[in-house]
């Protein structure tokens, strides 16, 4: 991807490359089992796998977020693979996605605020098998529920299919 398109997906905050034009700090935000997701600027995020060599799940994980969002199933927007540049990280391939700001359900203590993220959650999930996918690897440590929205975006679908019809 060429750097101006990146400069369109990220705007001037952006940590790609190395050439960086205004101080954004640059910090994890989950860890999970295939990699780690930093904060790159106001609204991005980029999950950077542990090993370069599973690039082809992050194309099928940015495949399953374009096709659930076409569903109209609340998820990250995809903005796209490109080379970033993570601090106390090599130089990688990341897939670059809108961050959502909220909550995961997991950290949620509230019971009633509880009970409207994961109901948010399961319609969710519903929507994704009304269009023939199949979820795998969700639940509250996958979804993350935005309050005044009252709606929960799933995350982290590397492992999803899509069933033959």
């Amino acid at each position: 991807m060429a750097l101006d398109n990146i400069k369109e997906l990220c705007g001037e905050n952006y940590f790609v490359f190395g050439t960086n034009t205004k101080k954004f700090k640059t910090y994890v935000v989950g860890v999970g089992g295939e990699g780690i997701v930093y904060r790159i600027s106001d609204s991005l995020v980029a999950k950077v796998p542990y090993y370069q060599h599973e690039i082809k799940k992050l194309h099928h994980e940015r495949r399953m977020g374009l096709e659930l969002s076409l569903a109209g199933v609340a998820v990250p927007r995809q903005k796209g693979i490109v080379e970033v540049d993570i601090p106390s990280s090599s130089r990688s391939l990341a897939l670059v996605m809108e961050f959502i700001e909220g909550q995961k359900l997991t950290r949620i203590k509230n019971r009633k605020i509880m009970e409207t993220a994961i109901k948010s959650m399961e319609e969710e999930i519903a929507k994704a098998r009304d269009y023939f996918f199949i979820p795998k690897d969700y639940g509250r440590h996958n979804s993350i529920f935005v309050a005044n929205e009252n709606q929960t975006y799933l995350i982290d679908f590397s492992d999803w299919r899509r069933a033959q019809t």
